[in-house]
């Protein structure tokens, strides 16, 4: 339930924003506080199209995950997953290969408290509380190790994820980290948020909202986006808005006019 009195579990300070918990408010989840739904609500004010983005964000989740298993991969490792919502990857995953694996990574204490919660009868699934920048942690986490065979292809998700690594952090060298460590027929898979249409006066509040609530958020263009796949080519040789990727022809909707857009795109290591 939505914490009205900022009551939190242990090791959880609900004053304190966090993206997992905005993510959530986003998705008319449960699981935010005050300061969350303060920043979401800033947010929604100057940019509505926001809620539907992250709908949208996450149905393509669920739609990369079904072409991996449809390509017969059975790993997933899932970098900034998130609070666990309705749909998650594994579940999803193993609709059709009962087998699936699947490591969840985020450094959020929220999410490690309800994603235990909710893997604790799942022998094929856990949760590694881990901060992206340091993927030797998450690649040598003994759990990592337990989970995943990386003799066998593994999808790697981050979905959402680096336009909250600033270029200080080296993004694209994380990236290549992580699938430096991947198999051959292994495939990664990116949403990121851009503004590269957007008018200066938004990218200016957009501005003032993140330095006011410590939200390191990235606004990168398509192709600085494309550029944090490195050596590795677009499957479809473009990055595509997210609502539509997946989706026949026929079946698409309109892209929502606004001033943001989630791309997609993903690769796979040959």
């Amino acid at each position: 339930m939505t914490v009205e009195h900022e009551t939190a579990p242990e090791g959880v300070d609900p004053s304190i924003f966090s993206t997992a918990r905005l993510y959530d408010y986003l998705l008319e989840g449960h699981n935010n506080y005050a300061a969350d739904r303060s920043v979401g609500d800033y947010i929604l004010a100057i940019a509505p199209e926001m809620r539907t983005i992250a709908k949208e964000n996450r149905e393509c989740l669920g739609r990369f995950v079904n072409l991996a298993t449809s390509r017969g991969i059975r790993q997933f490792l899932d970098l900034g997953s998130g609070l666990p919502t309705a749909q998650n990857v594994h579940q999803i995953a193993q609709q059709t290969l009962p087998d699936a694996r699947t490591v969840y990574v985020d450094s959020d204490h929220t999410t490690l408290l309800h994603a235990s919660a909710l893997l604790s009868d799942e022998p094929n699934t856990v949760f590694v509380k881990a901060d992206v920048v340091r993927p030797q942690d998450i690649l040598s986490h003994p759990d990592t190790l337990r989970i995943l065979n990386f003799d066998e292809p593994i999808a790697v998700l981050m979905i959402a994820l680096l336009h909250f690594v600033p270029d200080s952090a080296n993004p694209r060298e994380i990236v290549a980290e992580v699938m430096d460590a991947m198999p051959v027929g292994s495939l990664l898979a990116i949403t990121h948020l851009t503004y590269e249409d957007a008018s200066p006066e938004f990218t200016e509040r957009i501005s003032q909202m993140s330095s006011g609530s410590h939200v390191s958020r990235v606004s990168r263009n398509s192709r600085e986006i494309a550029s944090l796949f490195g050596a590795l080519p677009l499957a479809e040789g473009e990055l595509v808005d997210a609502g539509r990727w997946g989706i026949p022809e026929e079946e698409r909707k309109e892209i929502i006019p606004g001033q943001v857009r989630v791309l997609f795109g993903y690769s796979e290591k040959k």
